[in-house]
């Protein structure tokens, strides 16, 4: 890359325009592409439309063509700077306010390559550094965008590496889902094996979340300062129903690392549970990698005279406990589970031998009873024993919730 032209971001576009707002959606209005249509990695997202009528202002000249790429320029701190290549639709489409229509100049810049390399800055936190912000809401000035230097290959390869990146996106498309199906053909045989725990017909004894870890913690409320390389940072993105991803990985310097572990650590066994943005999904960590983790997920440490990891990984993600995540999940910009992890109610099944073959989870037989077990780990449990949270069965079983 370092033979390669660089040129100013204004020097390659013919245009760069701001849309405009409109609060009506007539059902037979033009779609207007808005905050929600684009997704984290720079994908279009069309799956909810919002409408604008015919009859605005000027409402041709807002028209989105195909080789356009629009970059979210307000959004909140953290999704301000998304961006996406429009390769056009079969119906007419404008953009709201929240978007700045950029539009290459044919003769040197590749519009899918432009959208590719603004969403680099965006992986690596270059917006979230440059935005102006304020309550809940951040900008990206136009001027300071548009100042930003491009490197500018040839345009045969420009192309040659959006269509790299194309192919390698296909691949982890397909990871994705191989990993989706993955974890539903978990839950199956995981129901199949200890029955539903919204019904418990089983009649396994009822216990908190909180009575089968040592402790709940998240990383430090501070934003970080991302890096090149160094130690891999993981947000919610990255976790899935029994899986973590590496992929689009951010990183933080050792010694950002390090302040992020004096107050949690992830190690093998221990659990990541998602308590902002997406909530209520839970994954085993089983790798002895060194990585922190964002405000938004919980690291739950199981104790394992209790429960093994494995068994709660897969309790955590059943619609049961799934259920029970999004009642104690608040907020509606930024849904935090906060301190609420700990309430979700478990079925611990006791006694179950176990099989390399078969999911496992042990209880203490020593005579004690759980009260005298809260009371003797309440130390290393830390702020979640006798949780104020927790949540009674007869509260929540049979509930309906909201899908997954």
């Amino acid at each position: 890359m370092s033979g390669w032209a660089t040129a100013t971001l204004s020097e390659l576009l013919l245009e760069a325009r701001a849309g405009f707002a409109c609060g009506e959606d007539p059902a037979d209005g033009v779609f207007q592409f808005r905050m929600n249509n684009i997704t984290n990695d720079g994908q279009l997202d069309l799956s909810k439309k919002r409408r604008v009528p015919r009859e605005s202002r000027n409402i041709e000249e807002f028209l989105v063509e195909p080789g356009d790429v629009l970059f979210d320029a307000t959004n909140s701190p953290d999704l301000v700077g998304k961006a996406a290549y429009f390769p056009g639709l079969e119906e007419p489409a404008v953009f709201s306010n929240h978007f700045l229509r950029l539009r290459p100049n044919p003769i040197g810049l590749e519009g899918r390559f432009l959208a590719r390399w603004l969403n680099l800055q965006f992986q690596r936190g270059v917006f979230k550094g440059m935005c102006r912000q304020w309550v809940n809401q951040a900008t990206v000035n136009r001027d300071s965008l548009l100042a930003l230097r491009v490197p500018v290959p040839p345009l045969p390869e420009q192309r040659r590496i959006v269509e790299v990146l194309d192919k390698v996106d296909a691949v982890r498309a397909k990871r994705r889902s191989a990993i989706a199906r993955l974890g539903a053909l978990t839950q199956a045989i995981f129901l199949d094996m200890f029955g539903d725990p919204a019904t418990n017909p089983k009649a396994w004894p009822r216990v908190s979340l909180g009575d089968l870890i040592f402790s709940a913690s998240d990383g430090p409320h501070v934003s970080p300062k991302y890096e090149e390389q160094g130690v891999p940072f993981l947000s919610t993105r990255h976790v899935r129903a029994g899986a973590i991803t590496w992929d689009d990985l951010k990183f933080i310097s050792q010694a950002d690392a390090e302040f992020h572990w004096r107050k949690c650590r992830p190690e093998r066994g221990d659990i990541l549970y998602t308590k902002g943005g997406t909530t209520g999904l839970a994954a085993t960590v089983k790798t002895d990698r060194a990585f922190a983790i964002w405000v938004h997920i919980a690291l739950l440490k199981p104790n394992p005279a209790m429960v093994e990891s494995t068994w709660l990984e897969s309790m955590l993600n059943s619609d049961y406990c799934y259920r029970q995540s999004q009642v104690l999940t608040h907020g509606i910009a930024n849904r935090d589970r906060s301190h609420a992890t700990a309430g979700v109610t478990c079925d611990l099944a006791l006694q179950l031998r176990s099989s390399k073959h078969r999911l496992r989870t042990h209880l203490c037989r020593d005579g004690r009873t759980a009260r005298q077990d809260r009371r003797l780990g309440a130390r290393r449990r830390g702020p979640f024993a006798g949780t104020s949270l927790r949540l009674g069965t007869s509260r929540l079983t049979g509930t309906e919730g909201p899908k997954r």
